[in-house]
């Protein structure tokens, strides 16, 4: 798979959120900004287990690796380039 970048994750969230995803930058807290909330994040992690053809564990619900679009970009890349955790 091809580098996972943060307009990636951005594009993604764009799908589940009403908020313009545009408008945050990429360290900015999603759910302190009130782009994500638990809801949202269920939804959000179907679409990024279905875009980027990985498996996303209750484990991995973090906020290092969920509260922001670097934490995502960051956590998926590891992801893809060391595959799923079982």
């Amino acid at each position: 798979m091809s580098e996972i970048t943060v307009l990636d994750v951005r594009n993604v969230l764009a799908t589940v959120s009403l908020d313009d995803v545009n408008a945050i930058a990429d360290d900015e807290s999603l759910f302190e900004a009130g782009v994500l909330d638990s809801l949202m994040m269920i939804e959000l992690v179907q679409e990024l287990e279905d875009r980027f053809n990985t498996r996303i564990s209750n484990r991995d619900l973090t906020p290092s690796n969920f509260d922001t679009l670097t934490g995502m970009t960051r956590f998926l890349a590891e992801r893809s380039a060391h595959g799923p955790a079982s």
